[in-house]
């Protein structure tokens, strides 16, 4: 297009009419093909003056589109750019996505298999419920589907005029017409456990693991902000634990959560503060509260079928599909619930973002140590924080020189 020189048209006459003469951009033919527009009649009172003649050609020539990068990419560029290759393209601007790991496997795994070839012009409703079709068949949960349609929608509105910067293409979705299952909210699957089943998942949990557990249990924090917590961030004589980074899916350490509410303070009962500054004290170093073998963040997937899964079907509880570490940050939330937690503090402690509510925006209570402390004391943890006992901790292995262990002894069960 840049190599274009812009047209102004070629006023021609022709039998009774003055016309104006330019070329075309055509779906599907790769030259321009030449178009005449009247302008006026040739003779007679219909004639108009000439300055007018070529204000008008000039135009209709912008009208008709002959000049515009809209047009030349939604019919040049538009007819040659796949689905897959403008897929590529958005996941590489997006590389800096919290959710990268997700949309890159809904490109590649649900929507590239059914549209990496077709035509961007050509994802609608209807090509796109080939791929709806297929992610139901794969037995996807409703909003998973819907989800990554959403990604589907956002590659193709990703192809824009770069002088405009709107979407060269944009298809009236329909949901219903691609068959994207409906969502019901008491339908999706949201395990949680019971305060029996924590008691009874602590007895089967041994080691660092079981202080793991206890945390998140406590807490309600998610696994991947977990297992990236140092001892640094254990402040006000372990009361109180600092959540500003966790642990991405390579085992990297990110110093972000999932949501910018995420970086947040949280507070736990005397309880659970005597049982960490047990655990921390004896074992012996800073850094990592959960480090593997290498001294690197463990990974979370690893934990849970290493650890979490067999320590649940240990204790002989239901291990539906979903339950994972999450059904623990679901039985914190409840027990807040239940115990009446003061809103601001229950949206502050598991890190979600405040509701537009005046009394939550003048609301202080947050920068109120004392007052968190004293909250964090009478709503409890709700399940039983076990005895200390003798264990084997995993932590950095030794130098290859030495023969100690690469295990020492802790209390820390």
């Amino acid at each position: 297009m840049n190599r274009r020189a812009g047209q102004s048209g070629t006023i021609i006459e022709i039998g009774n009419q003055v016309r104006v003469r330019f070329r075309l951009d055509v779906q599907g033919s790769e030259k321009r093909q030449y178009r005449s527009v009247a302008i006026c009649e040739r003779f007679g009172k219909g004639r108009l003056p000439q300055p007018v003649i070529e204000r008008k050609a000039k135009q209709i020539v912008e009208q008709a589109g002959a000049n515009s990068e809209a047009r030349f990419n939604e019919v040049v560029l538009g007819s040659s750019v796949t689905f897959g290759a403008q897929a590529d393209a958005w996941l590489a601007a997006n590389e800096n996505r919290k959710d990268y790991a997700t949309v890159k496997g809904a490109v590649e795994n649900w929507l590239k298999p059914t549209l990496k070839d077709v035509p961007l012009e050509r994802v609608h409703n209807g090509t796109v419920k080939l791929a709806v079709e297929r992610m139901i068949a794969g037995e996807l949960s409703p909003k998973s589907v819907r989800n990554y349609v959403q990604v589907c929608k956002a590659v193709v509105a990703s192809f824009q005029n770069v002088e405009t910067l709107e979407p060269i293409f944009q298809p009236k979705w329909n949901n219903k017409a691609m068959g994207c299952p409906v969502v019901e909210a008491e339908a999706q699957r949201r395990p949680s456990l019971e305060v029996e089943q924590v008691n009874a998942l602590l007895q089967h949990s041994e080691g660092w693991f079981r202080v793991l557990v206890v945390i998140l249990a406590s807490t309600g924090m998610r696994i991947s902000e977990a297992l990236a917590l140092e001892t640094k961030h254990l402040k006000n004589e372990f009361r109180t634990i600092v959540v500003e980074q966790q642990v991405s899916k390579d085992g990297t350490i990110v110093a972000d959560t999932k949501t910018t509410a995420g970086i947040r303070e949280v507070d736990v009962h005397t309880d659970v503060a005597a049982y960490l500054r047990a655990y921390v004290t004896l074992l012996g170093r800073e850094g990592l509260l959960f480090p593997n073998r290498e001294g690197t963040a463990r990974l979370f997937n690893n934990v849970d079928d290493r650890q979490l899964k067999p320590a649940l079907i240990a204790a002989e509880i239901d291990v539906e599909k979903g339950m994972g570490f999450h059904s623990l940050r679901r039985f914190r939330a409840t027990w807040l619930d239940e115990m009446n937690a003061k809103p601001t503090l229950r949206k502050f402690w598991s890190g979600w973002k405040p509701d537009n509510d005046m009394a939550e925006h003048y609301s202080r209570i947050r920068k109120n140590l004392s007052a968190r402390l004293a909250e964090s004391e009478r709503v409890g943890c709700g399940f039983k924080v076990p005895a200390l006992a003798s264990v084997s901790v995993v932590g950095p292995k030794k130098s290859k020189k030495s023969k100690t262990e690469t295990k020492g002894e802790l209390i820390a069960a």
